[in-house]
């Protein structure tokens, strides 16, 4: 991380940090564009003294150049994913389909993308099983409604070509891992599309690109750090419910006793807990 300002020139200039989804999406529209730019890294947790004079939020992404005669200030992740193609155009494989129909299905995705990252860091903030419950079943609906707009042949959303649309989604779908590890929610579970499209994309180059933690560091193991103070305490919220109701299906006991047992379990548990406690 610079300690002092980067010179600000003609030459675009990322202020990156390589655990933020939000900078993943610049990364990854400028990975598939074959792009290198000039980078500063920001750790958001110890910010250097000059970044609020660049950044006009204190936020990353951000992307600064001097141009007619003056310094461009750009941010937002989407507006610069999209800055990414219209920079540099040419010089590298379009983000955008070609039809004025696919490009509205593809900003009806990114819409609907953009809508669902909240719900992503609502269950991961998540505080009781009643409050994951319902962050699940919410950002569960909007999973499946991606599931259901992927191309069927793929290997990307809209179909053969990485697009803006991909560089949008992939950097939450990415930190699955996250919600499993501290809320024991399965992302893609059940959504064999959405399934098949992070297996394949998880190896693509252009992801593999921007997957730059400290050196020899894991990512997927830094990610699960730097979400700590969201997660706090890891809490399988969706394991210990399913397998107590399968277990009296089996028993042959009706809902109701299942919920009595359900609430025994967990009166057994508390007093277990509490007794440890001095």
């Amino acid at each position: 991380m610079a300690s002092e300002a980067p010179e600000v020139t003609a030459e675009p200039l990322f202020l990156n940090c390589w655990y933020c989804p939000f900078v993943h999406r610049v990364n990854l529209a400028l990975s598939a564009k074959n792009v290198d730019i000039r980078r500063t890294e920001i750790d958001l947790a110890n910010k250097p003294e000059w970044f609020p004079k660049v950044s006009p939020f204190g936020k990353v992404p951000v992307i600064t150049y001097q141009e007619g005669g003056q310094t461009q200030v750009l941010y937002e992740s989407l507006v610069l994913a999209q800055w990414v193609e219209d920079y540099y155009g040419a010089k590298g494989p379009s983000l955008l389909p070609s039809s004025a129909t696919e490009r509205a299905r593809m900003r009806i995705i990114m819409a609907r993308c953009d809508e669902s990252v909240g719900k992503f860091y609502k269950l991961l903030r998540s505080g009781s099983k009643e409050e994951a419950h319902a962050a699940a079943e919410d950002f569960r609906k909007d999973l499946t409604w991606l599931n259901e707009n992927i191309d069927a042949q793929g290997p990307y959303i809209l179909g053969s070509e990485f697009r803006l649309v991909d560089a949008a989604a992939l950097p939450w779908l990415l930190r699955a891992h996250v919600l499993e590890h501290y809320r024991g929610f399965k992302l893609s579970e059940g959504l064999p599309r959405l399934a098949a499209y992070l297996s394949a994309l998880s190896e693509d180059p252009i992801v593999k690109r921007t997957i730059r933690p400290p050196e020899g560091k894991d990512w997927k193991a830094e990610l699960l750090v730097k979400f700590a103070g969201m997660g706090g305490t890891p809490v399988n919220y969706f394991a210990i419910e399913p397998a107590m109701r399968s277990w009296t299906r089996k028993m042959g006991l009706g809902s109701s006793a299942s919920v009595a047992v359900w609430h025994v379990w967990w009166a057994c548990a508390f007093m277990s807990v509490a007794s440890s406690v001095t």
